[in-house]
């Protein structure tokens, strides 16, 4: 979703989760957080209007006559991960909306590809829910929670 301080929304066992993936061999945490967003500071990705909105600038953007340039970070994870290049266009496309537009978060959900669970056997699919903080205004700083991984 583009740049900004990323939270897990009420999942600290996702959170979790991503920390241990992290291949660093140091100490690993979690940050905790309550965040308050008004409903006009937020991008809902997973609303039928901020996916709407969100899909109306991609479909104007799609005509126009621009290419996106990656930066050589983003070059050498599409050589490593050619399958998330679409990934990583969306997140450009997302960031570029996001500086266009008022707003100050942004939140979407993601399917996860673990069966640790075997839920999809039922029809029930992982999940996460990821909050992207773009003004970091909105997070309380002095209410932040530590949890060691």
């Amino acid at each position: 979703m583009g740049n900004g301080a990323y939270f897990f929304i009420e999942d600290r066992d996702a959170a979790k989760w991503w920390s241990s993936c992290i291949k660093d061999q140091g100490k690993k945490a979690v940050l905790s957080v309550d965040i308050q967003i008004d409903e006009s500071d937020l991008l809902d990705l997973d609303s039928m209007g901020g996916s709407k909105e969100f899909m109306d600038f991609y479909n104007d953007l799609k005509d126009a006559p621009f290419q996106f340039k990656f930066t050589e970070e983003e070059q050498d994870f599409i050589h490593k991960h050619p399958k998330e290049k679409n990934h990583v266009i969306w997140s450009k496309i997302l960031e570029l909306y996001m500086q266009l537009n008022p707003y100050r978060a942004c939140c979407r959900t993601f399917e996860v590809n673990v069966n640790k669970f075997k839920i999809e056997e039922i029809g029930f699919y992982a999940q996460e829910r990821q909050l992207n903080i773009k003004d970091q205004q909105l997070i309380d700083f002095d209410r932040i929670e530590l949890m060691n991984v």
